[in-house]
């Protein structure tokens, strides 16, 4: 019985693959480099981030890497409360809370950036803790995953971890839990098919598969 909800945040809940696109094709013009389509971002984006820049075309070393990926998070912050949520995720928070499921967000993105999100679009009171990494490089979630398992004392057995990528599986097999994978996010649907988790394309179907 799944009692606990682990939330990744880009994708799972708000809809930003396309502000990433935007915000990278500025970064790569700026570079003379080819511009992305949102197509080729779901079929390409990967992480660590720097394997993905490196896709790209961007060359670098890691002073270098660190100094575009601040200019890229001072332009995506500019944009960052563009999007909306995912239709119908707000009225998924609703019915795992009146059933009494603990759900917490659990990102790849800066903690400060993490929960001035969350708190901008008003859904902070649906989790009971929101959990970022303490760089801008998306690097930790793993180690991150494992504290919080540890901090609330949740049985990984009765945790579901939701997110929308290959990490995010990586991470519910670092702390032992469940990964239910969306197809709405950065991840096109063909590359999650097949990773071995159930993988849903609308968030009304993720309160069947919890109480299922």
């Amino acid at each position: 019985m799944i009692k606990n909800i682990i939330w990744d945040w880009n994708g799972t809940i708000v809809n930003d693959a396309s502000v990433f696109v935007v915000v990278m094709n500025s970064v790569l013009s700026r570079q003379g480099l080819k511009k992305i389509s949102l197509e080729d971002y779901k079929q390409n984006f990967c992480f660590p981030i720097k394997k993905y820049w490196s896709f790209l075309g961007f060359k670098f070393d890691d002073s270098s890497f660190n100094k575009m990926n601040k200019e890229f998070i001072s332009l995506y912050k500019k944009k960052m409360f563009s999007p909306s949520l995912h239709c119908g995720i707000v009225d998924v928070f609703k019915i795992l809370k009146k059933h009494g499921l603990s759900q917490f967000v659990l990102s790849a993105s800066e903690s400060s950036l993490l929960r001035e999100s969350v708190s901008h679009y008003n859904i902070q009171s649906f989790f009971l803790d929101i959990w970022g990494v303490n760089n801008l490089n998306a690097l930790g979630k793993e180690s991150l995953a494992l504290d919080l398992i540890k901090q609330y004392n949740l049985d990984p057995k009765e945790t579901l971890l939701i997110g929308d990528t290959e990490y995010d599986l990586k991470v519910a097999l670092a702390i032992g839990c469940r990964a239910l994978l969306v197809s709405f996010g950065h991840f096109h649907k063909s590359r999650l098919v097949g990773l071995g988790p159930v993988v849903v394309d609308s968030p009304s179907k993720i309160p069947s598969f919890v109480f299922s």
